[in-house]
């Protein structure tokens, strides 16, 4: 792979640009940590923490991921049970549903006008 990628100063380009506009398997773990994050600080406790939890506390770092888990600054397990869980899933499974079928609606409508 690295022959294929011509010269020393193409490989150096493609790293500056991987640090600037990460792809792969790095870009998607960040998307994961960017929608664990938002659920995570829709569902905190806003008065004991204030502020929203950053994107980084979730990436995965695989070097130093024992020393992360030490000095992560969680907020404590919650009481909720089962039950709370499925209704939440639920939610956002009918949220998801509602804006697929908006989106096929209007794909029909576009389909019927352009013939």
């Amino acid at each position: 792979m690295i022959r294929e990628m011509g010269s020393r100063t193409q490989l150096l380009e493609w790293v500056a640009y991987a640090n600037n506009e990460p792809f792969g398997d790095r870009r998607r773990d960040y998307h994961a940590a960017q929608i664990v994050a938002m659920f995570a600080n829709l569902r905190r406790n806003q008065k004991r923490y204030p502020n929203p939890l950053p994107v980084s506390d979730f990436l995965l770092t695989f070097d130093e991921v024992k020393e992360a888990a030490k000095a992560a600054k969680l907020p404590p397990p919650t009481k909720r049970d089962w039950r709370e869980i499925k209704a939440i899933a639920e939610m956002c499974s009918i949220i998801y549903n509602v804006e697929n079928e908006r989106a096929e609606r209007i794909a029909a409508k576009r389909k019927k006008v352009n013939g």
